[in-house]
């Protein structure tokens, strides 16, 4: 018997007390909950036996019901009720779900004195308004339906609720056919390999079609195969970390993995798997897709841009090689060539008598060869920076340095004092790529100041260029078309080192490249205009 009283809230006005008598444990709860709201006194019983008790009792103002319990019908209940002196003028209300046709059954409910029937589910405020009359209602004595009449009026209630039960099957059958005619679409028609797999077994529970198609098993072998079989070896052990309760199969995830066929044709396989149940049974969902013509594809790819990073390399190679010898030839041979041709063109000066027009032009064409040899010195720099013979630092140091004089942006440099010695395909590398960002920032970028570092850090030496015009956007730094910046990152590629490009927030661009070497300390320099 389960019977609750709730204590009197003695700061209120005196209420009425209400029992509800029902086997429905959710609906039970949610009626209760509401009348207390209402600061009722609430009786609770779960069926008419102990209703019929806890009304001896406790004597309440209201009884609720249900008309369908499983011990004794509510309207035997009722009868009970009316049948005892002490306790039959109590008012009653039937709160039920089994009136779909209600005539008869309303009646038979009149002649046993219930005041008020509802039905499931009922608005809130119905019920309240319902209790509330009922409890308005005076004290009577209502006349008492036969036994007979009630045995027949809840017949008929009964047969009118399996007619509706019946009815409700057939519909509940109709929604699973259709059900089913989804998942045999969904699975078992579906073009693309699928299967469920018991989690704890390792098991196929069920294969479709394109499954079978393309492994070339039919089901009954693949049901008689372990998941494993389908891998060349031993998958890992976390794809099947499914063991245990069904609270660990939630979401969803995808792998890349190698599948076997029956013929031994090795297939590379996306195999998205999604975590179910199968009869209280912890299995997987998995869709196998063929991505063997996709992994190839890729492969080629990546062979093909490995191909052109290496032909990259050795045009910078070649680049930097015919660099370094047009240089020397313009520094040994031209150079040397203008010099002696100016120094005999000194002598020729020296030579002449006092005649002041070729003089004049002996000494205009000394000016030429000066500037022949000015610029020849130049190009012989800009093609192979003699400096780079000093070390990348001072290499680094002279660039913005000049940079700085030309340009009119306040520069700052930073560099180690020592650096470990660096091969000269490596060190040129470093200054090509710094040369060019340069460029970009002269061309593009708007700044008024430019801070460039090079520092050891973690046995890397890394180049920092960081300037604080518009900033570059992520459009451009991702652009295929931008060969300035394709150049810096092939020639990055080229040395092994990792280039970063990023736009500040609040603008400015920030070059990072960092290649592997030996740590030093460093010193600070200011350059340019202030």
């Amino acid at each position: 018997m389960v019977v609750k009283k709730i204590p009197r809230n003695k700061s209120a006005s005196p209420v009425a007390t209400v029992l509800v008598v029902e086997d429905n444990l959710p609906s039970l709860e949610y009626l209760a909950t509401l009348l207390r709201y209402r600061n009722y006194h609430v009786l609770e019983a779960t069926n008419a036996v102990d209703g019929l008790k806890t009304a001896l009792v406790f004597r309440p103002d209201l009884i609720i019901t249900d008309a369908v319990m499983p011990d004794c019908n509510g309207y035997e209940f009722v009868r009970r009720l009316r049948a005892d002196p002490a306790i039959q003028a109590i008012p009653i209300i039937f709160w039920t779900a089994t009136y779909g046709e209600r005539g008869s059954a309303v009646l038979l409910a009149e002649d046993l004195g219930v005041e008020c029937v509802l039905s499931k589910p009922t608005e809130p405020e119905a019920i309240l308004i319902a209790v509330e009359r009922a409890l308005a209602l005076p004290a009577a004595h209502p006349r008492l339906a036969s036994a007979e009449a009630s045995r027949e009026g809840h017949t008929r209630l009964l047969t009118n609720t399996v007619f509706e039960q019946v009815n409700r099957l057939q519909a509940a059958n109709e929604r699973l056919q259709v059900s089913d005619a989804q998942y045999r679409s969904l699975f078992h028609d579906n073009p693309v390999p699928m299967w469920i797999v018991d989690a704890r077994f390792r098991k196929f529970i069920n294969v479709n079609r394109a499954a079978e198609i393309q492994y070339g098993y039919s089901q009954r072998e693949f049901l008689a195969l372990p998941v494993t079989s389908l891998y060349p070896s031993e998958p890992p052990a976390s794809r099947f970390a499914t063991e245990g309760t069904p609270t660990g199969l939630i979401g969803a995830s995808v792998v890349e993995v190698r599948h076997l066929t029956k013929s031994g044709q090795v297939m590379e396989v996306s195999l998205t798997r999604q975590a179910i149940l199968v009869d209280t049974r912890p299995a997987w969902l998995e869709v196998a897709v063929d991505i063997t013509i996709r992994k190839q594809a890729e492969e080629m790819f990546r062979d093909s841009e490995q191909q052109l990073l290496l032909l990259a390399s050795r045009l910078h190679t070649a680049q930097d090689d015919e660099r370094t010898r047009i240089s020397r030839c313009l520094h040994d041979q031209l150079g040397q060539q203008l010099t002696a041709l100016r120094m005999n063109s000194e002598w020729v000066l020296g030579s002449l008598p006092d005649t002041p027009v070729l003089q004049d032009k002996l000494r205009a064409s000394l000016r030429v060869i000066d500037d022949l040899i000015t610029l020849v010195q130049k190009l012989a720099v800009e093609l192979r920076p003699a400096i780079l013979d000093y070390g990348i630092a001072a290499a680094v140091e002279t660039l913005v340095v000049d940079f700085a004089a030309n340009s009119g942006i306040r520069c700052s440099v930073r560099v180690p004092e020592d650096v470990a010695s660096l091969e000269p395909a490596r060190a040129a590398g470093i200054y090509r790529i710094l040369q060019e960002c340069l460029a970009n920032v002269a061309r593009h970028s708007g700044a008024a100041k430019l801070e460039v570092e090079l520092k050891n850090v973690d046995s890397k030496l890394v180049l920092t260029v960081k300037d604080n015009g518009r900033g570059i956007t992520t459009e451009q730094v991702s652009s295929r078309s931008t060969l300035g910046l394709l150049g810096m990152r092939e020639r990055a590629a080229q040395i092994g080192a990792a280039l970063s490009i990023q736009g500040g927030a609040g603008g400015g661009t920030a070059v990072e490249l960092r290649v592997p070497l030996l740590s030093g300390p460093s010193r600070t320099y200011a350059a340019g205009i202030q």
